[in-house]
């Protein structure tokens, strides 16, 4: 979670809460992540625009660590038969995408 994409030594700091309490927590449903928790209220500190307590950029980092493991080890689409097409041109694209450094 906090190495998928951006390297971060875990979630961070908000000013929601007391500094005693830095962690996420999480559901597991056979086995796999389904559910993430943290009592920081980060999507919340992510929406406070010109106050004292800004968005940081951390926050932001952590949320795109979020989205990118879950979409890379959620398991739950499979794209093996689709084709994108370019529906402008009308023509298909690459089935398989280039793999990412």
């Amino acid at each position: 979670m906090y190495r998928c994409f951006f390297s971060l030594g875990g979630p961070p700091l908000t000013a929601i809460t007391s500094p005693r309490t830095s962690q996420l927590e999480g559901i597991l449903i056979d086995g796999r992540l389904a559910v993430i928790y943290s009592e920081r209220a980060y999507v919340g500190s992510m929406t406070r625009e010109g106050t004292r307590w800004s968005p940081q950029l951390a926050t932001f980092k952590l949320m795109t660590n979020i989205i990118v493991y879950a979409l890379t080890h959620g398991g739950i689409s499979d794209y093996s038969n689709y084709t994108p097409i370019d529906f402008q041109k009308r023509v298909s694209l690459p089935a398989k995408p280039s793999s990412i450094p």
